[in-house]
């Protein structure tokens, strides 16, 4: 086995995309990462309009007595605040074939959307609530 290491100091080139970029995520998650899943957490918001967050960091394991998640949720978005506010949400796993949809769920994310319908997804309640 070989040892890698790498200067933890953020290289120059790696530039923010965003103001403020690196301050919530660590730099380290733009360079090295795991493939995962992408999936919605959707979520209600304050005034009962649904939140929809297109996520990628986490991953699901199960069988036939129970199917677990783990996400790795920062405590900066909607959709932290309101898991903490009303103990529920809902992972969706879509196919390929909506993602357009998926990303238009980043573009509408303000409090008074519907963010599932302004995506062009339709609601619907759970399958399996645990």
């Amino acid at each position: 086995m070989t040892k890698h290491e790498f200067d933890i100091e953020k290289p120059k080139n790696l530039q923010e995309e965003w103001p403020g970029q690196y301050e919530v995520f660590s730099w380290l998650e733009y360079v090295v990462n795991i493939p995962y899943p992408i999936f919605i957490i959707t979520t209600y918001k304050a005034n009962r309009k649904a939140n929809a967050n297109l996520w990628s960091w986490g991953f699901f394991a199960g069988e036939e007595n129970g199917f677990y998640s783990l996400i790795a949720l920062t405590d900066t978005t909607h959709t932290y605040e309101n898991i903490k506010r009303t103990k529920e949400w809902c992972i969706n796993i879509p196919s390929l074939d909506f993602k357009e949809e998926c990303f238009k769920t980043i573009e509408h994310n303000q409090v008074d959307d519907d963010e599932i319908a302004q995506a062009g997804f339709t609601q619907e309640s759970s399958v399996c609530v645990h």
